[in-house]
């Protein structure tokens, strides 16, 4: 049985993602309200053309309104067979789908830092830096991977060419190798990182499994056996502020160096924190808290001072 979500996201996959009203009756109802609720799914302008379902043929017609007495509107087809034939409105219905608002809920349920910023309308977005074992990548979405202008538009952005390839999250169906050249990034596809219904959540084990050793497995040599309890989950939390202030720190020396000030990368929130070291908010507040964690809290406490962070030797 497919996923209740299939259809939206083979939707997406098109140039022009709208829903008409019988596909948008296949969609279950709550997802389509919450849908709705997030506005990723719009009411747009009505259908010009309906299939006729009077005969058997389903034939696709031209749609005429006229006016009635009462200021209403009434709208009909012409069919071969059964000539004039009515038509209610709510046929006539059509659902958009708002990408930047699909795109702005997926990265705000990442908890990437660095913000979102559209590089090409519809097509491409970067959505900042996910921290996930203590490694920093940057973190793409894109769209129309398979279409045939899709090197063209979406590998030609230096965001996507960059000396470490990013992870890149794919709306609609994947690209072939082919499509990087030498520099092959991680792709994944959003739909089986973001689950989709009356609460929308990310599926960051499906990235920790794709990412693998990858991302999750230490750069250099064995390291000491982690503590158990709290003293482990402050060894994680150091590790993932140790990430965050290098990713900041090159952020900020890139800047420099295009002539421009350099800027802080907003630092990860304790609930940020929390999601990436798989601990609650109120334990990430009393590791920061504790005694032992002294590292720890000058990691926090240097993610904003811009000086301190471009002087970082971590």
């Amino acid at each position: 049985m497919p996923e209740p979500a299939a259809l939206f996201w083979d939707r997406v996959d098109l140039r022009e993602p709208v829903f008409n009203a019988d596909e948008w009756a296949r969609l279950p109802a709550a997802l389509r309200g919450a849908l709705v609720e997030a506005g990723i799914l719009e009411r747009t302008a009505n259908a010009r053309q309906v299939a006729c379902d009077a005969c058997d043929t389903g034939h696709i017609e031209k749609v005429f309104d006229v006016p009635s007495p009462d200021g209403s509107r009434r709208f009909y087809i012409q069919c071969p067979e059964n000539g004039r034939v009515p038509v209610e409105e709510e046929r006539l219905f059509r659902w958009a789908v708002n990408l930047d608002a699909l795109v702005g809920l997926a990265a705000g349920l990442l908890g990437a830092t660095g913000g979102l910023e559209q590089l090409v309308p519809g097509r491409v977005w970067a959505a900042g830096r996910l921290v996930r074992g203590g490694v920093s990548r940057k973190v793409i979405i894109a769209r129309g991977l398979t279409w045939v202008d899709a090197s063209a538009v979406v590998t030609a952005s230096q965001h996507v060419r960059v000396a470490t390839p990013p992870l890149v999250l794919v709306i609609g169906r994947a690209p072939t190798e082919d499509l990087w050249g030498s520099k092959v990034p991680t792709v994944v596809p959003l739909e089986q990182v973001l689950h989709l219904g009356p609460t929308a959540a990310v599926r960051m084990e499906t990235l920790d499994e794709t990412l693998g050793a990858e991302v999750l497995q230490p750069a250099r040599g064995k390291r000491k056996a982690r503590r158990s309890g709290r003293a482990a989950t402050i060894d994680r939390l150091t590790d993932l502020l140790r990430a965050h202030l290098r990713a900041a720190r090159d952020h900020a020396h890139t800047l420099v160096q295009r002539r421009r000030p350099p800027e802080l990368l907003p630092r990860p929130t304790q609930a940020q924190l929390a999601r990436q070291a798989g601990a609650t908010e109120a334990t990430v507040s009393r590791c920061l808290a504790d005694a032992n964690a002294k590292e720890l809290r000058i990691l926090w406490h240097a993610a904003e001072d811009i000086e301190q962070v471009m002087s970082f030797k971590g």
